[in-house]
C-alpha cells in the first residue's frame, strides 16, 4: 500500500496490516511417513512463525512449513501456527495429527 503523506513514518505505522495467512494443512497421515503442513502468508512487512503443539511452542521451527521427519505416536497431537509482523499476529486454525 503506498500512501501520500507528510508524515511518512506516522503513515507507515498506520499502513500495517495483520497478516494474512492462507493454510496447508494435512488431512491423512500414515504411521512412519513424513508429515507437513504450510502456511502462506501475504504481508509488506518482515514476518515471524512460530508452531505449537498442545500448546506447546515447537522449539527451532520458525519458518512457514512444519515438516515431522516421520509420524509416531510421539509427535501425534493438535498443531497450530502464529505468524506476527512487528504490530499484529494471526493465529492459525489448528489441525490434529492422529494414527
Amino acid at each position: 500500500m503506498y500512501l501520500k503523506c507528510k508524515y511518512f513514518k506516522l503513515c507507515a505505522f498506520y499502513g500495517v496490516q495483520k497478516p494474512f495467512i492462507k493454510e496447508r494443512f494435512p488431512s491423512n497421515f500414515v504411521l512412519n511417513l513424513p508429515v507437513s503442513a504450510a502456511i502462506e502468508t501475504f504481508s509488506v512487512t518482515p514476518l515471524q512463525y512460530r508452531w505449537y503443539r498442545n500448546g506447546f511452542l515447537i522449539a527451532g521451527n520458525n519458518r512457514p512449513t512444519l515438516y515431522i521427519n516421520s509420524l509416531t505416536s510421539a509427535t501425534t497431537g493438535v498443531y497450530r501456527c502464529d505468524v506476527s509482523n512487528y504490530r499484529y499476529t494471526t493465529t492459525s486454525s489448528s489441525f490434529t495429527v492422529t494414527l
